[in-house]
């Protein structure tokens, strides 16, 4: 699978742990439980942040491994409403 790109919109999960219990790795997992891992750069710490929140973003999309891999380029934190 070649780059390209993409827009996906999901909740940002941890996929990865350091022996503290912090996450070390994150995904986009999508309301069609499509999973894409996040390469590392500034947004992926900004979403570290935000673990279980819903994002939508786009970026370029390859395989690492048997998963899918976004570089964000563009993040957009949807706000929840409280009740």
């Amino acid at each position: 699978m070649e780059k390209h790109h993409q827009s996906i919109k999901g909740i940002v999960l941890p996929i990865e742990w350091d022996k503290d219990g912090r996450s070390r790795k994150i995904a986009v997992m999508t309301f069609d439980e499509d999973m894409f891992a996040v390469a590392s750069n500034h947004f992926e710490q900004v979403m570290n942040q935000h673990l279980r929140q819903i994002v939508s973003v786009d970026g370029e999309v390859s395989m690492r491994g048997n998963m899918k891999q976004i570089t964000v380029h563009r993040l957009l934190i949807h706000k929840m409403n409280p009740g």
